[in-house]
């Protein structure tokens, strides 16, 4: 069995109703799938790293899916996204996305930027040679 890693991870800070939440996403072309059980172990390690970075899951309703591109043009077994959510009630209020694919988080937070996420931690593993930075770290 091949084991893969994760090579991208961006947190942000989101803070919207979680129907405007999805619409971000689905904008960005994202939709959710079903089959996240056999990333659980990933969805540990994110839950982990968030406790790591301070924040306090506990006070959140914590949630995780597994996101596909539905862009035209995308091959239909393009790497899937891992989405976490923290939320209050039925506003999100932190979201963490990670991706086994090198870059493919830097056109995503792009678009995302732009719909009012504010990017608190990001990591692209391919960043360097993509982008010229290696990392993005703020406060959460």
């Amino acid at each position: 069995m091949r084991v893969r890693g994760l090579k991208n991870i961006a947190a942000y800070y989101v803070n919207k109703d979680s129907e405007v939440f999805w619409l971000d996403l689905s904008l960005a072309g994202y939709r959710r799938v079903k089959g996240g059980e056999r990333y659980t172990t990933y969805f540990d390690r994110i839950n982990e790293w968030l406790r790591d970075y301070g924040v306090k899951v506990e006070d959140y309703k914590f949630s995780s899916y597994v996101l596909r591109s539905q862009l035209s043009g995308e091959t239909r077994r393009a790497s899937p996204l891992l989405l976490v959510t923290l939320a209050r009630g039925s506003r999100i209020i932190y979201a963490v996305i990670a991706s086994f694919t090198p870059g493919a988080l830097l056109q995503i937070n792009e678009i995302l930027s732009r719909a009012g996420w504010k990017s608190k931690f990001f990591l692209d593993m391919s960043a360097e040679k993509a982008a010229g930075f290696s990392s993005y770290t703020e406060e959460l």
